[in-house]
């Protein structure tokens, strides 16, 4: 069977909307969905507990980290096929038998898939081309990263390859760092576009946000967990580090805002415009880098 897993941190806004679009998901082989609580200060946990029983709720009493999180709960999981959906997303109809499909050839045991925005407003658009631009229009092969938000793996592989880190990381450093160990053990990493779900927008004053909070963090404390990890070494450079992977940061946001130009119809002008609102962000993600690397120097 397979188990479906949901981490959710403070997703009051988007859980309903989440488990809702599995409930309608078919399996042949059976599958069970979790839903992992790290430890919510919102209604998240209420919400999946009065709307949907027959999902396994596991709540944490205090934030842990992703990583923490699954080396606790995953002797629990009860499927050989272990899928993950973040809490902001929701699967297309037939996501889950597309995941059970593909992990039924075998190799390679780890896929991952992709992640609709949107293409109507600009905001949907540049969230694609600014946050997970390296897989907009890609098609299927291997790739060097699984999204965390959308992929599936078995669960011995998954408790070799997690991080041996107690920082408490998010889902996304965790994603990162599982997949720098999987290539490490030379593990591929197969992209499979059919495997889609919806990922909702945030708004502007969010996406400030993650710059300063969740990517910045992410950013240190990937480079924390692994001393190998590229820019590790520089981190005692603390604020000139910090402005070094923010200029960084906004040309591999160029490049990968070019990639997908095309698959999305952006015209040159909007794009102009994508590349200066993120050249905006990134004085935020200066801050959140500076600030992450005093609270954990």
């Amino acid at each position: 069977m397979i188990t479906v897993i949901v981490y959710a941190l403070n997703d009051q806004q988007t859980i309903g909307a989440c488990l809702e679009s599995l409930a309608s998901q078919s399996s042949e082989r059976g599958h069970e969905v979790v839903v992992i609580d790290d430890g919510s200060s919102d209604q998240t946990a209420a919400i999946v507990a009065r709307g949907f029983p027959p999902y396994q709720l596991l709540r944490q009493e205090h934030s842990v980290g992703w990583v923490a999180s699954l080396q606790e709960h995953l002797p629990s999981f009860r499927g050989d096929v272990l899928a993950f959906l973040g809490a902001h997303c929701q699967a297309e109809a037939d996501w889950l038998a597309t995941a059970e499909r593909e992990m039924a050839r075998g190799e390679p045991p780890v896929i991952t898939g992709s992640g609709d925005h949107g293409r109507q407003r600009f905001l949907q658009r540049f969230q694609a081309v600014s946050v997970h631009g390296d897989s907009v229009g890609q098609s299927e092969g291997e790739v060097p990263f699984l999204w965390d938000d959308n992929f599936a793996i078995r669960p011995s592989l998954l408790q070799e390859a997690l991080p041996r880190t107690e920082l408490p990381l998010s889902d996304g450093a965790g994603a990162v760092l599982l997949s720098r160990n999987l290539g490490k053990m030379g593990i591929p990493i197969a992209y499979r576009p059919a495997l889609r779900i919806h990922h909702d927008t945030h708004s502007l004053a969010e996406m400030f946000g993650m710059w300063y909070g969740e990517m910045a963090i992410n950013s240190i404390a990937m480079k924390r967990a692994d001393p190998t990890a590229p820019g590790a070494g520089l981190l005692r450079l603390g604020p000139i580090a910090a402005a070094g992977l923010a200029a960084k940061r906004w040309l591999q946001g160029i490049a990968s805002m070019s990639r997908a130009r095309r698959w999305l119809g952006i015209s040159w002008p909007e794009l102009g415009l994508h590349v200066g609102l993120l050249a905006l962000m990134m004085p935020s993600y200066f801050a959140g880098l500076c600030r992450q690397w005093f609270l954990t120097r």
